[in-house]
């Protein structure tokens, strides 16, 4: 399986992939939601965790311009924020992500948040 991971934190990029490679996923990554458009198109990961803060392009947009790509509906994206609170947990989902997870992340249940996600969405085929 192979993850795409988009945060403009290179601390936070190097530790999801190391992490997740260890954990036997493929990983891509990406610096903004701009390069997560082109990579997610190249690449055809089966799961995405995107950062909501970044430059030129916010994980909002760049999770919504996802979902219009082809195949774009069928890979969960996850959000991954800061932001903690309950209310704007909601509201991520609410904007269409299949996930959230809080930083700072626990790296050993991001695998398995992962792979139900995943599972989750293959089953609403």
């Amino acid at each position: 399986m192979k993850v795409l991971v988009v945060d403009d934190e290179p601390f936070n990029l190097e530790l999801l992939l190391e992490v997740l490679q260890t954990e036997g996923f493929a990983v891509a990554t990406a610096k903004d939601g701009l390069e997560a458009i082109e990579v997610f198109a190249r690449e055809q990961p089966d799961a995405v965790l995107m950062d909501v803060r970044m430059p030129r392009m916010n994980g909002i947009e760049a999770m919504k311009r996802i979902r219009a790509l082809p195949k774009g509906d069928k890979v969960p994206i996850l959000c991954v924020s800061a932001s903690a609170f309950e209310k704007d947990r909601e509201r991520f989902l609410a904007e269409g992500f299949d996930g959230f997870l809080a930083k700072p992340l626990d790296p050993w249940s991001v695998a398995e948040t992962i792979r139900k996600a995943i599972a989750a969405k293959q089953a609403e085929d």
